[in-house]
């Protein structure tokens, strides 16, 4: 899991999404086949210390107010008034949608 994580801290810190396209992009390219299989199957609560705390760190805690503000509205959420682990979450929440409506 280690060695995954840092996969991900690499891919994750050389563009910053703004729109939920972009983000389900980045995450699309940087996992495998058999790990989305993992995120779309498992409850989103499970990756709050692992794809959440990377999300929170690398996409939401060091970009612009304005650029963060932008993602918050693109997941659906009050642009002035969320917790970073609200926006991961929904992140999260929204790529396993993407990912199940793919399957269909």
């Amino acid at each position: 899991m280690l060695i995954f994580a840092f996969k991900l801290l690499k891919i994750m810190s050389q563009q910053i999404p703004k729109t939920k396209e972009e983000a389900f992009a980045q995450l699309d390219a940087m996992l495998s086949d058999e790990d989305k299989t993992i995120v779309a199957r498992t409850d989103a609560v499970s990756f709050h210390f692992t794809l959440g705390i990377l999300i929170r760190n690398i996409w939401i805690n060091q970009q612009n107010k304005a650029d963060v503000r932008q993602l918050a509205q693109n997941f659906g959420l009050d642009p002035e008034f969320f917790h970073s682990d609200d926006l991961s979450s929904a992140i999260i929440k929204a790529y396993q949608e993407h990912l199940l409506a793919q399957k269909s």
